[in-house]
């Protein structure tokens, strides 16, 4: 998935969890080294998959995104909540993601 079509999305379904303007975007890049796994925690933030080349395995309480999985019938490039990322490989591998993350809006500011 292109940035700007990951940014339209997410800015949709920050809207419809009613954060319409009070978000961020921030882009993520993680690297990992040969069978690495990382966890990320992302309570009430929203991550979506960039790019369609990912040879590591993503799963959250959303989903799994592992283009080697031939048991899946379907990719899920949104993610939430504890998000595991797993390189199966034995080389380095990079994931690209992009993070919604809501934050109150402060109503003292003009």
């Amino acid at each position: 998935m292109k940035e700007e079509l990951a940014a339209h999305y997410l800015s949709s379904r920050m809207r419809e969890q009613g954060h319409a303007h009070c978000f961020a975007l921030r882009l993520r890049h993680f690297v990992l080294k040969a069978t690495e796994k990382i966890t990320v925690k992302a309570w009430g933030d929203l991550f979506l998959m960039l790019g369609e080349n990912c040879d590591a395995r993503v799963s959250s309480e959303n989903g799994v995104f592992d283009l080697s999985a031939v048991n899946l019938s379907e990719q899920q490039h949104e993610h939430s909540g504890l998000i595991l990322i797993e390189n199966p490989t034995d080389i380095t591998v990079h994931v690209k993601m992009m993070q919604a993350i809501p934050y109150q809006e402060n109503k003292n500011e003009s």
